[in-house]
């Protein structure tokens, strides 16, 4: 699913402007954060100990999605590029 996603807002200009499949896909994904958030913080109100915002934070905020983004990122060098039949050397490999 995310490569579908990436793959929507990377494939050309004109895929991340207003209206392109790429702004309308990441527009879906800011929604789906926004609703695990809400529906996240409706089940600590209903059910305290749930979640901890003061431990944890807000779920899923900007710092989670820093985190996604390097994530793909990854993904990209670990499993779009091998697909590719380019793979990294030794010295780029580094964990």
């Amino acid at each position: 699913m995310w490569e579908r996603h990436i793959l929507q807002c990377t494939i050309s200009l004109e895929s991340i402007k207003p209206g392109g499949a790429g702004q309308i896909s990441s527009i879906k994904v800011r929604l789906l954060h926004a609703a695990v958030r809400k529906r996240i913080l409706e089940i600590e109100r209903r059910n305290p100990g749930y979640y901890s915002v003061k431990e944890l934070g807000v779920p899923v905020n900007d710092l989670d999605s820093i985190a996604t983004i390097l994530s793909f990122s990854a993904n990209l060098v670990w499993g779009a590029l091998p697909k590719q039949g380019l793979f990294l050397s030794s010295r780029e490999y580094v964990l």
